[in-house]
């Protein structure tokens, strides 16, 4: 059995520095991993997402919020806590697996590349983009955290204005072509007002 690589890589987004390279595991490809998300939250109560959108914001707001999480608790809430020791064959651990890729792109490029990060946007069949289910996402991993995220709720904050910006962003219908752009520039910055306190809250 292996366990998930995730917490090492965590503990490297304080400090802007490059990501120790991680072993590639098997994981489930990205229409297996959508049905898998799919039906872990039709059977699951607990699950924060439903979908990859969703998981991107999630995995988001873990990633730039002013409290570091123990991974195994929101993987948890994902996949349930047997996956976390699942053999290396069976779905659970590819899943896992997944979602530790999955969080690993976005914190790659928010480290290393933050020009390069955009947000992953449902599309829908007529090829409109909806941003409810990333910003779902996002909301609920900012609750796994509220009161150090309190910042973003008090209006003289510089964090509530960039906050704000990704959630008026995804307002308007249809979307400006510019929204990925507009809330990858937020995310960035709010990651940054909560660096100062992520590195303090781990010490």
């Amino acid at each position: 059995m292996t366990r998930p690589t995730l917490e090492q890589v965590e503990r490297r987004i304080g400090p802007d520095e490059p990501l120790p390279p991680t072993p590639v595991r098997p994981r489930l490809g990205p229409d297996d991993f959508a049905a898998y998300l799919a039906e872990r939250a039709r059977t699951s109560r607990l699950c924060p997402v439903d979908r990859i959108s969703g998981l991107d914001g999630f995995l988001t707001a873990i990633l730039i919020g002013p409290k570091f999480l123990d991974p195994r608790k929101w993987i948890a809430s994902i996949t349930g806590e047997a996956a976390l020791s699942a053999p290396e064959t069976t779905r659970e651990h590819m899943a896992v697996q997944a979602i530790v890729a999955h969080h690993n792109r976005i914190s790659a490029a928010l480290s290393e590349a933050p020009e390069t990060y955009r947000p992953v946007f449902e599309v829908d069949p007529q090829g409109a983009v909806d941003p409810a289910s990333w910003f779902g996402g996002f909301t609920r991993g900012r609750d796994l955290a509220r009161r150090a995220w309190a910042p973003v709720d008090d209006p003289t904050t510089p964090e509530y204005r960039l906050y704000t910006t990704i959630s008026d962003a995804l307002r308007p219908h249809p979307l400006p072509k510019d929204t990925a752009a507009r809330v990858a520039d937020a995310v960035i910055g709010l990651r940054a007002f909560f660096k100062d306190r992520r590195n303090r809250l781990r010490r």
